[in-house]
């Protein structure tokens, strides 16, 4: 976790031990980011090390790369024809492992600066780091791995409850256990320390076993009649709900706009503004860091930019149209509009505090 990228090359047959690769899983799910190359396109590396990938991610697995991907073109354009093939063990914004099955660092090593290999080592550099200033070799790494012990019984604790639904609920694996750990650390509160799932089209009193619930995806949300009666219920019977658009996705945030104006005909999300409460708490935010796609669309931008729909003189619902989860994953999104560390986690911190005192 000192450097920005773990670079691993490689021909013949290769083993890892279990140790081995436990710290590679363990780095990855850390937010840490995995190139691995088959030295000339050697046919036995890349053998094993798709039997090594297998074994290491069992629930996710090796994709091509789309040619349209930003690693392609953050710094170098490289033209679409002349694109090498990579594939990636991936999420919805971020790359945990990158492989290139050709090879690419022979013209690297030759420092053949004008090849197509060469110019693809500079954008995987340019994409890992968001082109943002590095820190010092003495700086401490964050390093933050879940712990797989059964967590602490959920009574008189607080509990997050995160909503099912039919798209991808769950993009940010370990984003709200980070917070979780967080509040409990820093504030000293008692915390249930993993979200709860709650299926509100199933069990219409789901949502009252969580203190608060929170709602993401990438794609279009839909919640069918049953949830979003269950939800609206929870929410006036005072309730609160936080919600963001996962890597900023333009149609998350359409179709939750569009669930909001179905479920509270006449009313509309407003800016939060400074000075409110949830902002007020946890530790003092002087400026939110915004990714580079946030600073392109609004430069100057430093204020928090959270909404809310107000319910009985209360936020009942707060929204972040900027993805705030995959900077505190450690898969900061930077092609993204999203919040980047420590911005992102003092958010967080700050909505959870809210949501125990609403």
């Amino acid at each position: 976790m000192k450097a920005p990228i773990l670079y691993i090359s490689g021909s013949g047959g290769t083993v890892w031990t279990q140790g081995q690769g436990q710290r590679i899983r363990e780095h990855a799910t850390a937010g840490g980011f995995l190139l691995v190359e088959a030295a000339n396109g050697d046919a036995a590396f890349d053998r094993a090390f798709r039997s090594i990938v297998g074994d290491l991610f069992p629930e996710e697995q090796l994709v091509p790369l789309p040619k349209d991907h930003p690693i392609y073109s953050c710094y170098f354009d490289i033209p679409v024809d002349e694109r090498p093939p990579l594939e990636a063990v991936m999420g919805p914004c971020w790359i945990s492992v990158l492989y290139a099955p050709q090879g690419l660092s022979c013209e690297w090593d030759i420092a053949a600066f004008e090849h197509v290999n060469f110019k693809l080592g500079t954008n995987i550099a340019a994409y890992v780091t968001g082109m943002q200033k590095l820190e010092g070799k003495l700086a401490k790494p964050v390093y933050y791995v879940p712990s797989d012990r059964a967590p602490q019984e959920r009574r008189g604790a607080f509990v997050l409850g995160q909503v099912v639904h039919a798209g991808n609920w769950q993009p940010h694996k370990v984003a709200w256990r980070r917070v979780l750990e967080d509040v409990n650390k820093k504030a000293g509160l008692t915390v249930y320390s993993r979200p709860l799932p709650i299926r509100l089209d199933a069990d219409a009193e789901s949502p009252f076993r969580a203190h608060m619930l929170y709602l993401t995806g990438v794609g279009d949300l839909r919640l069918g009649p049953a949830a979003r009666s269950a939800l609206k219920r929870h929410l006036e019977l005072g309730g609160f709900l936080f919600a963001e658009a996962a890597c900023g996705s333009k149609r998350f945030d359409e179709s939750f706009r569009q669930l909001l104006r179905e479920m509270y005909p006449g009313q509309e999300l407003r800016e939060l503004p400074m000075g409110h409460p949830l902002l007020e708490g946890g530790e003092p935010l002087d400026g939110v860091d915004y990714s580079q796609a946030v600073r392109d669309e609004s430069p100057g931008l430093r204020r928090p930019m959270l909404e809310f729909l107000e319910l009985d003189g209360r936020a009942a619902i707060v929204y972040s149209r900027y993805d705030i989860s995959s900077a505190i994953d450690g898969h900061p999104c930077h092609q993204c509009l999203s919040v980047l560390q420590p911005s992102a986690g003092r958010l967080a911190v700050k909505i959870v505090l809210y949501g125990l005192a609403s």
